[in-house]
């Protein structure tokens, strides 16, 4: 061998060891677990919100991760998106925050990398796959409560004071200093700043209102922010929840302020997102008002707190062309301090008020008042009302500020009941959690949860579990005149398919066969006598418009058969001329 020979020898050995050396490297380097870690509020932390807005995550990112960490994923796979280490963990700790529904997220978790890019997300779970359903009915069980009850104001302000009051009035604080988390606090009516803030960012996002997070470390505190009209302000519920607690309390100085107007309640070295300088709402008409406001549509009903003489007025203010307009008055017959706690409330074309331990009724169109409630205590005033569903809450104490006592003040109220769905999909073994909305809200309401076929799917407190393939109807009642129903079809994990050629299946050709679900083929045309009979867990069969012609016993001594197509199929005739059910999935 010559020296130039021997030369080029070693340098392409040299060079195979160097392509060897970095390919196990990298396949090492890819193999490698690394462990880290997120704040999160859900857990007791208050991570400052980042002004950089990190864009790590897109759309697409998000759509990923939503899903799979909804079904408990033990791996995903984020390869594509070439997102950093450092990228991630920034978004990941955003992205968590921001969703209140992934309460059952961990903050640590674990990831393969490939060079300084994420590759594999290993995610940690606060609760099993059998413990999960129970904690997901609970959370959506409150935030279904809440927005029941919000969801009856106009507007977005509307919308977000009756969300303030109905959580100020049915929650408290946890002076344990141990409830973090969203379903925690639904579930013990209690919790503090971060289980406040995250409660309403769950009913802001499910509201549509673009909102933000706001923490002081010095504070030991942390709040949202909401953006309307193009500027930002900020809502701090748990302090509009002072401590200590008040049956049905509702405070608004700390709704809808600017950077200023926060700091003149007492906020200070807080981290935000953004500035809000706007201070249209620092001074306005709800500051002094302590009690849930009557909010319908957009009309805030509320007595003036002006320290004038013993009269009060009630007015309606609304919202949409901010001016106020006086209802009606009467005598209260009593100084004037108390004024900022007179509570009045509307409920259809009645306005209800209080006079110290009396409630009265009157008509919005006029006419004299009528007294429907008294305490019969005249030491026990009424302070605060909310309605809930048809009673009217009432808290009775000898000060504002005591515990006293609650009434229940019945009102004829007609009720709407829905689902989030009218029609799922599902395979078999899927969970799914429907909510049911009650309008006006009912929190005392027992929900009764019903299935047509338990042997295709159950449903319990709402949480469908998919048993067989087939087709049956779940319903949620709240009496016999207030219902509502979900169509739930099943899928079988693994349909039986035909050729997308097959024309024409002969007579017998699959008796007795194990099939669940059948999807017959575009194009076919004929099926013959008892082509599937004896077939028992057949249940589901999709149907194509080119059948033209088929056996009246073709499906003989099986199962109850649902046929899914569009009205333009001739089997569409024939299930109704032979007693099958159908159901359209497609219509022209």
């Amino acid at each position: 061998m010559n020296k130039n020979k021997w030369k080029q020898w070693l340098f392409l050995l040299f060079a195979a060891i160097l392509i060897i050396t970095g390919i196990a490297g990298a396949a090492a380097e890819e193999e490698s677990l690394q462990e880290a870690q997120v704040r999160l509020f859900s857990e007791g932390k208050l991570p400052a919100p980042s002004r950089s807005h990190s864009k790590a995550f897109n759309a697409e990112i998000i759509s990923l991760l939503e899903t799979q960490l909804e079904n408990m994923a033990d791996t995903i796979d984020i390869s594509a998106y070439r997102i950093t280490i450092d990228d991630f963990k920034i978004s990941y700790q955003e992205f968590l925050n921001s969703h209140p529904e992934l309460f059952h997220v961990k903050g640590g978790y674990s990831y393969y990398y490939s060079g300084n890019y994420i590759t594999r997300l290993l995610p940690k779970y606060k609760y099993t796959a059998e413990e999960l359903p129970a904690k997901q009915a609970i959370y959506n069980s409150g935030l279904s409560a809440i927005l029941s009850h919000a969801n009856q104001g106009g507007n977005a302000i509307a919308k977000m004071l009756r969300a303030n009051d109905y959580i100020c009035a049915n929650y408290q604080y946890d002076l344990s200093y141990s409830i973090y988390s969203p379903e925690e606090m639904f579930e013990q009516k209690t919790g503090v700043c971060q289980a406040y803030m995250l409660v309403y960012r769950a009913v802001l996002n499910a509201m549509g209102i673009t909102n933000a997070t706001v923490t002081s470390d010095a504070m030991n505190h942390t709040w949202n922010m909401v953006q309307l009209n193009g500027s930002w302000y900020h809502i701090d519920v748990t302090w509009n929840d002072p401590i200590s607690d008040v049956p049905l309390r509702a405070m608004h100085n700390n709704f809808l302020l600017s950077d200023a107007g926060l700091i003149n309640a007492d906020h200070y070295d807080w981290v935000a997102p953004y500035t809000a300088a706007n201070s249209k709402y620092d001074q306005y008409f709800w500051v002094s008002l302590r009690h849930p406001l009557a909010v319908i549509g957009n009309l805030v009903y509320y007595v003036d707190d002006s320290f004038a003489d013993t009269s009060r007025t009630v007015f309606a203010f609304n919202l949409s062309t901010e001016s106020a307009s006086s209802v009606y008055s009467f005598d209260y017959g009593y100084g004037s301090y108390y004024r900022a706690y007179t509570p009045v409330w509307v409920a259809g074309n009645t306005l209800y008020y209080a006079i110290r331990h009396e409630l009265y009724a009157v008509s919005l169109s006029g006419g004299q008042p009528t007294l429907v409630f008294s305490t019969e205590n005249s030491d026990h005033w009424i302070f605060h009302l909310i309605q809930s569903g048809s009673y009217l809450r009432l808290h009775a104490a000898s000060s504002p500020s005591s515990g006293g006592t609650v009434y229940r003040f019945p009102l004829a109220v007609s009720y709407e009941l829905s689902l989030n769905q009218e029609l799922v999909h599902m395979t078999e073994g899927d969970i799914l959690q429907l909510i049911a909305t009650l309008t006006p809200e009912n929190s005392s309401a027992a929900l009764e949860w019903i299935t047509e076929n338990e042997a295709i799917a159950l449903a319990e407190n709402g949480v469908i579990t998919a048993v067989a393939p087939g087709l049956t109807n779940i319903g949620v009642m709240y009496n016999e005149n207030t219902a509502a129903f979900c169509t739930v079809i099943v899928h079988s994990d693994s349909p039986f398919t035909l050729p997308a050629d097959t024309q024409w299946i002969g007579a017998e050709a699959f008796t007795a066969a194990s099939i669940e679900e059948l999807i017959l083929p575009d194009g076919l045309q004929t099926l013959d006598s008892r082509a599937f009979s004896h077939c028992p867990q057949l249940r589901l069969i999709h149907v194509p418009d080119s059948i033209t012609s088929i056996a009246a016993d073709a499906f003989a001594e099986g199962a109850e058969i649902t046929f899914l197509g569009s009205p333009n199929s001739y089997c569409y005739q024939f299930a109704q001329e032979n007693g099958y059910a159908y159901f359209i999935i497609e219509a022209d």
